[in-house]
């Protein structure tokens, strides 16, 4: 369509409106990835933070006891309000609150800046009305699970996004833990880059508008200057191409960034671990001093799970965890996963039973050591959910021409997981509340996240089924080829499920 007679005014603007379509793409997608990482940072932040103390202080799942102990002045009630405070230091996080519901609205029990000699009024007095409620408080504690305010608000503390999780008791929300981050400077952050971005829009524009005129002015000028134009256009061709380059490396900050701030934390925390578990072996420390190095020991330990599961996930999502395959003896995989938990079944009432199908086949090509951390994680949340009953690990086999299903059932006698979150469980790891709410012995709820995306990248799948208070069952599908048809046979599955296997296992043997 010709929109003025003069052409080189029609090349004009269209190069100039394809230029400015692509800088305002280009730019704003620079922008919302930025803003989208500082929102995973802090929320992420929160969510541990109320995690980590929901785990640590059992105190809040009595109120009664929790506003007494601030009625009477009783020093455990300000030691607590004070590893509170030291907490929210740690962590760079401004407020640790714990309120109830009451009929007017939600009080205040304990906060992590108040002390003895710094008491103020609204301690045990009304926070919040029905009526000014924020968003996500009210959700939190009817669904009884983490929330998060929908967006910052500014209060007379500050410019705040908060986590409500609510403490819950025999099925009931007894209160809700509050954790508070002040985000004011990261706003300025985004305000910056959002006006850097802006500036670059502008001199992108300016740049188009001269691409477009070159562009117009070599559909018009004389041929003899075709040349020298084709020359120029290469030249800022492969400009673009580099800039397209850099702009390629930009969208992938994101996974090199999570990679290399999740090593860096990882060696102090470990030195952390090593520094408390070296103290606590000292026989002159006394019995306060070692629960304490306990708790940051065990702090350490939840910290370095975490940054280990961040690592995890950020290989299986920017591709660097691969697949290898190799042959390898099913009865010494089996064996080396079961004999990791033969001793885990002493620490509680708990029957361990293994069940092995002997037809099963003696070797097969595929990637054993992903399969066997699969089963580790799957066994190991078996151990830490259930309190006593049994667990079974069963493992068999549907065969298709020459290659096998391989099928891994564990179940539990464990808690259990309601029908309407088992979706969530699997979800996301940004959506996995149910797994924060279920977690102790410093999970991070990102395990069942990490076993289906494994388990998707190795062409299976994982299924599960569970009911609350009666446990539950994981089952685990993986495709591996036949080395030949040679069967486990039944004395060797006899010995796996008697816990007796020794056969050809070098040093894993079991005692049943």
């Amino acid at each position: 369509m010709i929109f003025f007679k003069n052409l080189k005014m029609n090349y004009y603007l269209v190069f100039t409106g394809l230029g400015l379509l692509i800088s305002l793409g280009v730019c704003s997608l620079m922008y919302l990835q930025f803003r989208n990482h500082n929102k995973e940072l802090y929320l992420g932040t929160l969510a541990s933070v109320a995690t980590m103390i929901e785990k640590e202080y059992p105190i809040l799942h009595d109120v009664e006891k929790l506003k007494h102990g601030f009625e009477k002045d009783e020093d455990w009630f300000w030691e607590t309000s004070q590893s509170l405070n030291n907490i929210a230091t740690s962590f760079d996080v401004a407020y640790i609150y714990y309120i109830e519901k009451v009929k007017t609205g939600y009080v205040f029990c304990m906060s992590s800046i108040v002390s003895r000699t710094n008491h103020p009024e609204w301690l045990g007095g009304p926070v919040w009305t029905e009526t000014d409620t924020p968003p996500g408080v009210d959700e939190a504690y009817n669904t009884q699970m983490m929330t998060f305010s929908p967006r910052p608000s500014v209060e007379e503390w500050g410019t705040l996004v908060s986590a409500y999780l609510p403490i819950v008791t025999n099925g009931e929300t007894v209160g809700l833990l509050g954790v508070d981050y002040e985000i004011s400077y990261v706003n300025a952050l985004q305000r910056h880059v959002l006006i850097f971005l802006i500036f670059s829009f502008a001199a992108s524009a300016v740049l188009t508008g001269l691409l477009a005129f070159f562009g117009s002015q070599s559909v018009l000028i004389p041929i003899k200057e075709q040349k020298r134009i084709a020359t120029e256009a290469n030249e800022r061709n492969r400009k673009i191409e580099y800039l397209m380059k850099n702009l390629k490396d930009a969208m992938n900050s994101k996974s090199v960034f999570m990679a290399r701030i999740s090593d860096e934390m990882a060696n102090p925390v470990q030195t952390i671990i090593n520094s408390t578990s070296l103290m606590m072996r000292n026989k002159q420390i006394t019995e306060e001093q070692r629960k304490s190095l306990n708790v940051i020991n065990d702090s350490g330990m939840i910290l370095y799970n975490a940054i280990n599961d961040i690592l995890e996930i950020n290989k299986l999502e920017s591709g660097t965890m691969g697949v290898h395959h190799s042959t390898y003896e099913l009865p010494k995989l089996i064996n080396d996963v079961i004999s990791n938990y033969t001793l885990l079944k002493e620490d509680k009432p708990i029957r361990f039973m293994v069940s092995i199908d002997e037809k099963l086949p003696l070797k097969l090509f595929g990637d054993d050591n992903h399969i066997k951390q699969i089963c580790s994680k799957l066994l190991s949340n078996a151990f830490r959910f259930t309190s006593k009953g049994t667990i079974s690990f069963r493992v068999s086999f549907k065969q298709k021409d020459e290659s096998v299903w391989l099928i891994i059932k564990v179940s539990d006698a464990g808690i259990g997981i309601a029908k309407k979150e088992l979706d969530i469980l699997l979800s996301d790891y940004g959506q996995i509340n149910v797994a924060q709410k279920l977690s102790s012995g410093g999970t991070t709820g990102l395990g069942l996240y990490i076993i289906r995306k494994t388990a998707e990248m190795m062409k299976g799948k994982l299924t599960v089924e569970s009911e609350v208070g009666k446990g539950s069952s994981f089952t685990f599908y993986v495709p591996q080829k036949m080395v030949s048809n040679e069967t486990i046979g039944p004395v060797i599955a006899k010995q796996l499920n008697s816990l007796q296997y020794i056969g050809d296992m070098d040093d894993h043997a079991i005692a049943g």
